[in-house]
Parts: C-alpha cells; structure tokens; sequence
C-alpha cells in the first residue's frame, strides 16, 4: 500500500493547515501511536552523547513531537557534560521521574561541587550515580552522610594520580547507615569506601579495581549477605587477612546460586585461592583469573585443589561446554589460556625458575583433561605466539595433543622473533622423524602472521612452498592435511637490527599481488583487511 499519494487533494488537517494528503488523511509520521514514538525517541537519545540537547531539537520538528519530548520520563539522564543550564532544564521537567546521573571530568562542563550543589535537592530521585574525578576531594559528598532511597547503581573512581595524594581508605558512605535495599551494582575504582558497615542485600554486580583495606572478614560478609549476586570483579584488589600472624582464615564457601561470572586479575597468587574458596556458584558460566606462578606448582591444580572442591563442578561444565581453545605465550614467559568461558593469565612472580610457560601449559592441560568428561584434544585451538620460538618440539606436541585451526605469531617487540619465513617453513615439511609421515599441525586452516621489514621479500615464496607442500595433489602417500583457507599478515615496523623503519608500509601492491599469485587461491588479510588484485 502506497501511503503517499501522488495527486492528493487539498484537504485540511487535523491542526487546521492546508494538507497535500486526502480528506480526513493525516501524514504518516503522525500516524505513529503516542507511546510507540515515545519509545522511538527514547531509543534515540539513549545512543546521544548529549540527551539534553538531542531532546530540545526534537522539541522544534512540530507541536505533536514537542508534546512527546515534553514527556517526563524522558529527562531522566543528567550528564555534566551538557553544563549547568541544561541540567537545570532537566530537573524541571522530569518532575517525579527517577533520575540517571553521570559525572565523567574530562568531558564535564561544570565543576563536580556545583553539579553536586545542583542535583543535591533530588536525592529521593537518584536511582544512578557515576562519578569519574581526578580529585578526592568532595567526590561522594552527596552520599557522606545521606542514603538516596532508590539508589540502582553507584559507580565511583578517581585517578590514580589523585590517589597517591591522599588517603583512599575508609571513606564514609551513607553516614554508617546500611546501603539502601535498592542497590545491586557497585563499581569502586582507587578507592576503599569504608564497607564495614554496608549492608549489600540485593547485590548483583561488584567491582573492586585498585582497592586496599577491607579484611577478608568483610569481605566475606558482602558475599554471604549478597546471594543474589550475578558478576564479580576483583582488579588488582585483595584483602587484609583475618586469620593469626596474618593467615587467611578458613570458612564455609558462601552459597551464590545467581553467581555467574568471575573475574579475578592483578591478584596475588594465594589471595585468588582463599577468594576462590569462599564462593560456591553451582550456575558458573565464566571464569577468567590473572596472577603470578609459583616456583614447582601448577597453578590450576593449586587454585582448584582441596580447598576448592565445590568449584570443580561448573569447571568442569565451563570447558565441556567450550567450542574453542586460545593459547597465547609471550615473550615475557606469561601464559594465557582460555577455554571457552573459562581463562587463565599466568606470569612469573619471583624467581628463579625451571619450568618455561610451555611446561606450565602442559601440566594445565593435563590437568583439565583429567578432569573433565570431554576430550580436550576435540575442541579447535588457536595457539598465538608473540617472540617465543616456535620449535620442532613445541609444534609436534600440539600436533600430537590438540585440534590446531589457527596460529597467530606477533612480533610486536624489538626482538622481531621469530621470522614469519621459518614459521612458513616449519609448516610446509613433514616430521623428517616420524614414521608413518605426518605433518605438523594437520588441521591447521588459518596463518596469521607479523611480517618484518626484510622478510617482505621472501614472504611470496614461502607462501607458495607452505600451500603446494600442504595441498592434497602434492602429498601421494602422505597424510592429508585440512586445506588452508586464510593467510593474515601484517607488517613489523622495525628491522633485525632493532631499528624503528620510518618508511611507510609497502603499498604499491606489488608484494601483495605476489602473495596472492603464490597462495593459490587462499583468501589473503592484509593489515586485517580483505585483499584482491582489485583492490
């Protein structure tokens, strides 16, 4: 159906203006329902930077917008950043509607005293506080000593510049009252608000960066006081122990039944196994943990070891469940592993060491093979290198123990290592040891690559010897391999001699068109974009 009509007829309309649309016709914007473009707007102005400003022009299209943007839940955000005067707009005209309230200084149009000054008489509205300052000073005035009663989320942080100037600790909140009934996500970032006294009843996410003070005791009390919490966030935090000669105390694990994600990072070792042992989530869906090794330990096996036997279970369903396996070392011997939704970033503490990120990688997975129903070895890998020599050894373990679709190698340090050519190389040949033959990696579909500066040359023929060698009409009596799909590279802006190379990045597409020619056929990603001879 056509609703414009291309000889309307002269008509008046319902606001007593000649209409080009039939008698009793109206245009078709203005057949939306009230409440339809009420939701239209809203959706629009919650993906503005500036709401106030994007409600004041709808108001101008035509008196039946304005007569929507007049509605009061629509000014229900107050962000600093559209200065005093429109946030005075706003408290006028959303009346009784519960109010969203943003702070961020390095955009804010006010100084955070007076738009506290401004929003102080609508406590009883505030139902969202976010505060980002560079300053100590002043940053939760309104709720020193005041409980906002329909307070949903409080979000606080200062820099960590304005930290080393002053204490962060034992900050008050809401006078020493309990936290209202209301609340259930709270973010404090480089500061320790005093926590003793709050009470966290309805709690569903916790986020803890950069905090020192609370004992594990208090700790401990936020969580068996929180069993409707959903996420929680410990980030270079931990927790002054309660126990003697500073011990971390035993305690029964807190029953979280909503608790569904964890993520635990810049924590010491033995900190991340008492949290860890506190928290019994049945429902866990994601896991993700960064903290340092330990000399002769496997990190997994210590974390979920006896003191966390009721965390083995939702382990085991988090990597059965899991459709992809990312390993990544690092030139700093760090180690990363991701099984699904559950994760581990591992470091050197203190040394010294005997065992390589490798050796830890190994005892990891054999761990959790042992641990779980389902064969780890089914699940596709991909295995990222940054400056790790990529070994015989290394390439015929992952062969021999897991499912390979994609390997990353970066050289993203001075080191430049290893070569994107020797990679090429080591994939395009047998094990010269193996008996039958077999190749490395077979179910390999996808090499992504760093390239530097004086490998450009001969990164075309090293293509070319990879996809002959691995191609079915090339290998007779030798295994197949799966057929490569994507070769991605990009390049290194520095050379073997560690110097930075100021010339820009070959784009005459000669080198590239070299690439393609040599590849056969295989998709080619250059600087992470799609590349043809047509481009």
């Amino acid at each position: 159906m056509n609703l414009f009509i291309e000889e309307p007829s002269k008509a008046v309309n319902y606001s007593g203006q000649i209409s080009r649309y039939p008698q009793n016709d109206v245009p078709p914007i203005h057949r939306i329902p009230f409440e339809i473009l009420l939701q239209i707007i809203e959706i629009y102005i919650g993906e503005s930077p500036k709401p106030i400003q994007a409600l004041l022009t709808l108001a101008q299209v035509c008196q039946r917008w304005c007569k929507v943007v007049d509605e009061p839940t629509l000014w229900r955000k107050i962000d600093a950043c559209e200065g005093p005067d429109l946030v005075q707009v706003v408290l006028e005209k959303a009346q009784k509607t519960p109010l969203s309230l943003i702070f961020k200084e390095n955009t804010a149009d006010l100084p955070l005293e007076e738009f506290f000054e401004l929003i102080r008489g609508h406590i009883d509205q505030w139902t969202s506080l976010v505060v980002e300052s560079s300053q100590l000073k002043g940053l939760c005035a309104p709720i020193e000593n005041s409980v906002p009663p329909r307070l949903r989320k409080l979000h606080l942080s200062v820099s960590e510049y304005a930290s080393l100037l002053g204490t962060t600790t034992d900050m008050p909140l809401f006078g020493g009252h309990p936290a209202p009934p209301s609340l259930q996500d709270v973010s404090f970032t480089t500061i320790s608000p005093d926590l003793s006294q709050l009470c966290l009843t309805g709690l569903k996410s916790l986020e803890l960066n950069d905090v020192d003070g609370p004992t594990e005791a208090e700790f401990i009390r936020i969580l068996r006081s929180s069993p409707a919490l959903q996420d929680l966030r410990l980030i270079c935090s931990w927790f002054q122990p309660s126990g003697v000669e500073g011990q971390s105390i035993q305690v029964q694990p807190a029953q979280l039944p909503s608790l569904i994600n964890i993520y635990l990072r810049g924590i010491p070792f033995d900190a991340v196994r008492f949290i860890l042992s506190c928290i019994d989530a049945p429902e866990l869906r994601t896991l993700k943990i960064g903290c340092d090794m330990q000399t002769g330990r496997i990190p997994i096996a210590e974390l979920f070891g006896e003191n966390v036997p009721h965390l083995l279970r939702p382990l085991r369903s988090i990597v059965s469940a899991s459709e992809d396996i990312k390993v990544t070392f690092r030139f700093d011997c760090s180690l990363r592993m991701f099984f699904g939704g559950f994760g581990m970033s591992l470091g050197y503490g203190a040394g010294p060491y005997q065992k390589t990120n490798f050796d830890y990688f190994q005892e990891s997975f054999g761990w959790l093979e042992s641990c779980i129903d389902k064969s780890v070895r089914d699940i596709p890998v991909h295995l990222q290198l940054q400056d790790i020599d990529l070994t015989p050894q290394v390439l015929q373990w992952f062969t021999s123990r897991t499912k390979i679709t994609k390997l990353t190698v970066l050289a993203t340090t001075v080191s430049g290592y290893p070569p994107a050519p020797d990679v090429l190389h080591l994939l395009s040949r047998t094990y010269e040891t193996s008996s039958p033959a077999t190749w490395p990696l077979p179910h390999l579909e996808i090499v992504s690559l760093e390239v530097l500066w004086a490998d450009l040359t001969y990164v075309p023929q090293c293509i070319q010897d990879l996809v002959e060698h691995r191609s079915k009409r090339h290998q007779g009596a030798v295994p197949a391999v799966a057929p490569l799909r994507e070769i991605r590279l990009s390049a290194v802006h520095h050379n073997r001699e560690h110097c930075f190379q100021e010339d820009p990045v070959p784009q005459d597409n000669e080198f590239l068109r070299n690439v393609e020619m040599a590849a056969g056929g295989l998709e080619i990603y250059w600087e992470g974009k799609r590349w043809t001879s047509s481009c």
